[in-house]
Order: structure tokens, then C-alpha cells, then sequence
């Protein structure tokens, strides 16, 4: 049947959403009867991970801002890409048929061209979860990031050419490929689409989420964080709404006697203070759920699933072109339980429009009314409840309702090299 390899440099450690993607992504592959392996960084012991890569993650941004760092990056990915491809002691491997790449930058993208000059035919299924422009630091959209976006794509479209590779170039939001229309054709290439959620749920799993625990006497719960410490992802906002809880004045009544939902899984260490209040939050306020942990998946899709409003108060500047996997996770989570999603968030920006573009009611708040923001869009989820799954648009029922992996399976088993 032939061997398919998910190339992730980027997969460093259990923070973020590669662990989870990966996974389903080893598992779903598998099943169609391949040898399937995830070459990640050397620092992943998991199974089905191979630690090929070393120094070709997001650790600096400095290091690919400009041309020459891109090069020289690709070049050091190509190397090690090549390495893991020495025939080992034994019985030869399989021969790859498919290569898939998701969540990576122009040096990335690269290096992954570099070395397809080397390798037999195959379905090569590439996810440009970046905005062009992208460099993991500032608001985005910076022209050098660009230009570096539109060599490397214009690199894979020469790799794709002379290896007689199918390529599949595709998108998980509609803003990501009307951003790449221009780069794409500047670089001679086309989209072929665009894929579901990449942090969705796979039907396999979303079966175990489809009726998720009530909270007690039918109390609202409120998605208050999840994730990581990185800026601009609405962390200070969410603590805001913990302080403003610890100092027992009174609640909107629909908050009154709801649950709380604060998880935080990060490489980076929590201030003190703030996980002091975090701990005085679990300790003095009813129905206050601190997780300081990674969650697995399934339980995260329940977790999520209770949710009736997520407060995601991303920086709208810092996140004008960039994604969020949590607003796919938490609306994949609502509509595979058949409920609606209600965000609250601030004005403009990409999570805005995308979770318009999906269907989910949005209130914008503002610091120091988060809890009436949080209020409001309570009442509002509640009124509409009786809607459930019928609140998504079709594009929304499409990017919730598939699965990434099962997606990709198909990509490559319909376009297999005979």
C-alpha cells in the first residue's frame, strides 16, 4: 500500500494543537492500510513519530525574517528530510506515495520543496494555515514575510512540475485563501480548496461528544481560556473577569450561578500572581474549573461541548490575519452536540468574520464590561437554543461537520500514483 509521512518540524512538545492533529491524522491514515509516519522534532517520543528535524521549528522568528535565513533554514530542513530517508539495516521501507505538511512557514514550505527534487512521484497535500504575510511575531502582513511566501510556493510549484507530483494546495478558512489569491498566481499555482477545521473533531470522535454533561440545574457554563500564555489571546481579559468574580459584587442575573471553564497548557511558565488568582478563583468561587493541564481531546470536545459562550477576546490587530484553532474547536465541539455557539470577542479582526462566515452568534465586548458582554450573549445563546445545529451556514456545517483527517485520506487515496 505504500507509506504517507506528516513532515511537522514545527511538532515540538504536547503545547498547541499539533499533538492532536498529528494523532488523528496517524490514525485515520493508518486505517486505509499505509505505513504512516509523523516526522517531527527529536524532541517527540510518541508513537508513530520519528524525530528527523532539529533547530526547524518556530524557535526565533528572527532567524527566517528575511531571505537568507529562509534559505538557510530550508536548506537545514532538506538535509535532515533526506537523512531520514537513508535506508535503514534490513528490509527496505515502503516507498512514500503520500507527503502532507500543515502549519508552516515559507522556510518550511521550502525546505519541503528542496527535497521533493529528490523523490519518486507522489500526492503531496499541503494545509497554508499561515497567512502570507505571516511571522509569528507583530500584526502580520509584513511585505519580507510575503515575498519569502511567494519564492517558496513559487520553489514547490518547480518541485511539483519536474517530480510529476499531484499536488493539493488547499485552505481551512475562506480569509486565508482570498489573502493567498494573489501569491498563489504570482507563484503559479491554484488552490484546490479549501479542508475542514484542522483542529475539528473527526466523527469517531465527536460521537462521544454529541451529549455532553448539563451543568447542574441547568446552570450556564462560560469558556473563559484555553491554551497557551501567548499574547493577544485574550489571557488579561479572561483574568479580568476571575477578578471582577473574587470581589463578590453582584452578577448579571444570568451569570449569577454559572460555571467557569480557565485551562491553560503552555510551554511558558504562568506569572505567579496570576496563578495565585487563579488558585483563590478554584478555592472561593462556585463552579470555578481551573485545568493548569494539557486535556486530551475527547475530553477537551466534551469540555467545550457544555460551553454556551466562549469569551475569546483576541487582539483584533495582532490577530487581523491570523487564526484561531480554539474558535474551530469550540464551534466543532457545539455543532457535533447539535447546540449553537455564542462568542464573545472584540470588534474586527479574523475571529469576528470567521465566526460569522461560520454561523456563530458574536457579541463584541470591552475591557471592564466583560461580564456584561458574557451576560448578554448568555441570554442571547439561550434565546436562540432552539436553533441547535441549524445556526451554522453551510460553509460552517462543511468545516465543522469533517474531519481534517479523513479529508486528507481521501485527498490522497483518490489521487494515489499507480
Amino acid at each position: 500500500m505504500g507509506r504517507v509521512v506528516i513532515v511537522d518540524p514545527a511538532f515540538a512538545s504536547s503545547a498547541g494543537h499539533h499533538v492532536d492533529v498529528n494523532d488523528q491524522l496517524l490514525e485515520v491514515l493508518s486505517q486505509q492500510g499505509w505505513a504512516v509516519q509523523c516526522w517531527c522534532d527529536e524532541a517527540v517520543t510518541r508513537g508513530g513519530c520519528i524525530g528527523v528535524f532539529s533547530g526547524c521549528g518556530y524557535v526565533d522568528p528572527r532567524h527566517w525574517a528575511d531571505l537568507g535565513g529562509t534559505v538557510h533554514l530550508a536548506k537545514r530542513m532538506e538535509r535532515q528530510f533526506l537523512k531520514a530517508l537513508g535506508r535503514p539495516a534490513g528490509e527496505p521501507p515502503q516507498p512514500v506515495i503520500g507527503w502532507v505538511l500543515h502549519t508552516a512557514l515559507p522556510f518550511q514550505l521550502l525546505g519541503l520543496a528542496r527535497a521533493l527534487r529528490h523523490q519518486p512521484r507522489a500526492v503531496v497535500v499541503v494545509s497554508l494555515m499561515f497567512s502570507p504575510g505571516e511571522t509569528l511575531e507583530g500584526e502580520g502582513g509584513v511585505p519580507s514575510a510575503v515575498a519569502n511566501c511567494r519564492m517558496a510556493l513559487s520553489a514547490l510549484a518547480r518541485a511539483v512540475k519536474q517530480g510529476g507530483h499531484r499536488l493539493h494546495l488547499q485552505f481551512p478558512s475562506q480569509q486565508g485563501q482570498e489573502l493567498y489569491t494573489p501569491v498563489l498566481k504570482a507563484a503559479g499555482l491554484s488552490s484546490s480548496g479549501l479542508h475542514p477545521a484542522v483542529v475539528g473533531t473527526e466523527r469517531r470522535i465527536a460521537t462521544h461528544s454529541v451529549a455532553p454533561p448539563q451543568c447542574s440545574n441547568n446552570r450556564a457554563r462560560i469558556l473563559l481560556h484555553w491554551g497557551d500564555t501567548k499574547v493577544g489571546k485574550g489571557r488579561q481579559e479572561a483574568l479580568e473577569v476571575v477578578t471582577r468574580l473574587l470581589n463578590g459584587g453582584p452578577l448579571p442575573p444570568p451569570l449569577d450561578s454559572a460555571e467557569w471553564l480557565f485551562q491553560l497548557h503552555s510551554e511558558a511558565p504562568l506569572p505567579e500572581s496570576e496563578r495565585v488568582l487563579l488558585d483563590r478563583g478554584r478555592q472561593q468561587v462556585k463552579g470555578f474549573l481551573w485545568l493548569n493541564e494539557r486535556v486530551g481531546l475527547v475530553r477537551m470536545q466534551e469540555l467545550l461541548a457544555g460551553c454556551d459562550v466562549a469569551l475569546l477576546a483576541y487582539d483584533p490587530n495582532l490577530y487581523r490575519y491570523r487564526s484561531s484553532g480554539l474558535l474551530w474547536s469550540y464551534a466543532s465541539a457545539r455543532w457535533h452536540s447539535r447546540r449553537s455557539a455564542a462568542i464573545v470577542g472584540r470588534s474586527g479582526g479574523w475571529l469576528e468574520r470567521e465566526a460569522r462566515d461560520l454561523g456563530l452568534t458574536w457579541w463584541s465586548g470591552a475591557d471592564g464590561s466583560w461580564l456584561e458582554s458574557l451576560a448578554s450573549a448568555v441570554i442571547q445563546s439561550r434565546a436562540e437554543a432552539s436553533r441547535g445545529a441549524d445556526q451554522y451556514t453551510d460553509y460552517g456545517r462543511w468545516m465543522l461537520g469533517n474531519g481534517f483527517a479523513t479529508h486528507v485520506a481521501e485527498l490522497i487515496k483518490n489521487s494515489e500514483p499507480t
